[in-house]
């Protein structure tokens, strides 16, 4: 061999870039959960299990009440910290664990409880959620209590698809809050 040519580059700036992307297209970049499209895609594959296992599925849709109270009384940088500290909270809580957790936009945060084995364990765990939120959450030195209210739909008894169900759920939660 008289000549030799190589040629080397360093990909790390673009594997980063790559990585983040990927993160943006599936997680929500405030809180870190996933976002809307990684949770159709859980529930989907929540969907298809309990099809073939003639299981049960529950997707639970639960909202923050007065969110928009502390948006406006305080603005969206507290209102952003209290979004951080909702799933943060919900994420640590032992008996707030479900097989896919998102939020899904605003305050409205999502869940789904696969193999579900009777209706009393979804009410179970909205009834974790809503203890989970009961202590006061600290923003910008202001004790903070809040209250969400939950709405839950079983597959597939209310819808046989995620946006069916999720549109039950919501439903569900509006009537709760009312």
């Amino acid at each position: 061999i008289t000549n030799y040519l190589g040629i080397f580059s360093d990909l790390t700036g673009r594997k980063q870039t790559e990585q983040r992307l990927a993160h943006l297209a599936y997680y929500d970049d405030l809180t870190s959960l996933p976002n809307r499209l990684l949770f159709y895609e859980k529930v989907n594959h929540a969907l298809y299990h309990a099809q073939q296992n003639v299981g049960m599925v529950a997707v639970i849709f639960f909202d923050l009440d007065g969110f928009k109270y502390i948006n406006d009384t305080w603005g969206h940088l507290v209102g952003d910290l209290l979004l951080k500290k909702v799933a943060k909270r919900l994420q640590e809580c032992p008996l707030c664990k479900s097989d896919a957790m998102a939020r899904l936009g605003g305050d409205d945060f999502t869940m789904v409880l696969e193999n579900l084995k009777n209706l009393n364990l979804s009410h179970q765990f909205a009834q974790n959620i809503l203890e989970v939120m009961q202590p006061p959450f600290y923003l910008n030195g202001n004790e903070t209590y809040v209250t969400a209210s939950i709405g839950i739909s079983i597959y597939p008894k209310d819808g046989k698809d995620v946006d069916t169900l999720l549109k039950h759920a919501d439903a569900a939660m509006y009537r709760a809050k009312a």
